[in-house]
């Protein structure tokens, strides 16, 4: 097959395999995973594809993932953000500590706390960012973090984009999360070998140097990133868009988290990394300025029950929660008939 190839696209697929060897080579302990192979052969299609290119330069960033410039728009004010349901949940229910250290727990007792919620939206923001191709407007920011998106993924993670609807959420999600733990020391370790490869990959051009020592000590235990959020304020010292790999890291554990609660269990096992890094992957490759227009006009819809209007006296009645308008009669008190609007009269 690589008869046909051009010496460029040979050279490319020569060291795609090699990059595959070495990283399988530095999993070897994990290598009976079922879909660790998939995971892997995504990243090194990230490593060779434009996604990362294209976000890099939209991000304004660097190779080790460090910021020169960014900015994806004028963001909604935390007050704002709280008029989200599943925010205002997540801060009322999660830890808020002043200091939060990226590192997966360390410090704190809690495994999960408010700011993994935060950094789901920042990642959803650069996301949508990267897919439109400009800086985010208000009214940008206000569909994507209410048109239902952030509830598919925390719930139907890698199926984010095929459910028909949202599901239904309380409190109890993120009771559950509180109570989140590592089911091994062995889970942990390929958490971090496997986020150590992901950043390395995609954010190093030391590629030759990769992997020679499957010990290597992981990214995050190698520098401390200090976020500071000062709650009152909500004004932060730290920005998660600094550096973007953090964010990435973040963002995957709280979808590992997710997975384990969403299988009503409080262990993440190995299934549940993969499984964040499947949904990871996706959410860079699904057309999200489709999705989220599609879904911020199903949720126009579902609040707008419409009208039943009278066509003789003029008068109407405004459905509610649950109504519709095969639950009255065709006839107004008035004698005239009654019909469906979708749109309030004028």
């Amino acid at each position: 097959m690589r008869d046909n190839m051009s010496s460029t696209d040979l050279e490319s697929s020569i060291h795609q395999d090699y990059l595959m060897a070495k990283i399988r080579a530095s999993l070897i302990d994990y290598e009976d995973l079922d879909g660790l192979k998939v995971v892997i052969s995504d990243l090194i299609e990230f490593k060779y594809s434009m996604i990362y290119e294209i976000l890099l330069n939209a991000l304004k960033i660097n190779k080790t993932g460090l910021t020169r410039f960014i900015n994806v728009g004028n963001s909604l004010s935390f007050r704002e953000m709280k008029e989200v349901p599943l925010i205002e949940l997540g801060y009322e229910n999660l830890k808020n500590p002043i200091m939060f250290f990226p590192e997966k727990g360390i410090f704190r007792k809690d495994l999960i706390v408010f700011s993994h919620v935060y950094y789901l939206y920042k990642f959803m923001e650069i996301a949508y960012f990267m897919n439109l191709g400009r800086f985010l407007e208000k009214e940008d920011f206000i569909k994507l973090y209410n048109c239902g998106l952030d509830e598919r993924i925390l719930f139907a993670l890698n199926g984010f984009d095929k459910i028909e609807s949202s599901t239904e959420f309380s409190s109890d999600l993120f009771i559950e999360l509180k109570k989140v733990k590592w089911e091994s020391q062995y889970v942990e370790l390929f958490f971090d070998k496997l986020n150590q490869i992901r950043t390395d990959l995609i954010y190093s051009d030391r590629i030759s140097q990769l992997y020679s020592n499957p010990s290597f000590p992981p990214l995050h235990k190698i520098r401390t990133w200090l976020v500071i959020f000062i709650t009152a304020r909500r004004a932060s010292l730290y920005s998660p868009y600094r550096d973007h790999s953090i964010t990435e890291s973040v963002f995957i554990f709280f979808l590992a988290a997710c997975s384990t609660v969403n299988d009503n269990r409080i262990h993440i096992t190995c299934d549940d990394v993969l499984m964040a890094y499947n949904t990871y992957y996706k959410l860079f490759k699904v057309d999200m300025v489709t999705l989220v227009d599609k879904l911020w006009e199903k949720k126009s819809k579902s609040k707008n029950k419409g009208y039943l209007v009278c066509d003789k006296c003029e008068s109407y009645y405004e459905l509610q929660e649950g109504e519709s308008p095969e639950d009255f009669s065709d006839e107004c008190e008035c004698g005239g008939k009654l019909a469906y609007s979708e749109s309030k009269p004028v």
